[in-house]
């Protein structure tokens, strides 16, 4: 249950709270981040991917290991992610996931 813990901690980090800001919006990071060509596109891409999986990839550690065991949490922690990426400067709400 580690990862629990580590999730929970990440929660609270700056670096969670960058990442998140530039996940929740992909039309304004376009807008900030544009870049012409293919070759642009494709930096981009992988840029603001970059960005979603440094906010989300605590949760996904703990939805991987608590989906093996039950479906049911698999879907909860699905739903919080969301819910997670909706809320505009959800603080409260991140911060209660990382309690929980």
């Amino acid at each position: 249950m580690e990862a629990g813990y580590v999730a929970g901690l990440y929660q609270f980090t700056t670096l969670k709270h960058i990442c998140l800001s530039h996940c929740r919006s992909p039309l304004a990071f376009v807008a900030q981040h544009w870049r012409d060509g293919r070759v642009g596109a494709l930096k981009m891409g992988l840029r603001h991917g970059l960005y979603c999986f440094g906010c989300c990839w605590a949760l996904f550690a703990v939805l991987v290991a608590t989906g093996i065991m039950s479906v049911a949490w698999m879907l909860l922690l699905t739903l919080l992610v969301f819910v997670e990426k909706l809320l505009p400067r959800s603080r409260r709400f991140e911060g209660g996931l990382g309690v929980a």
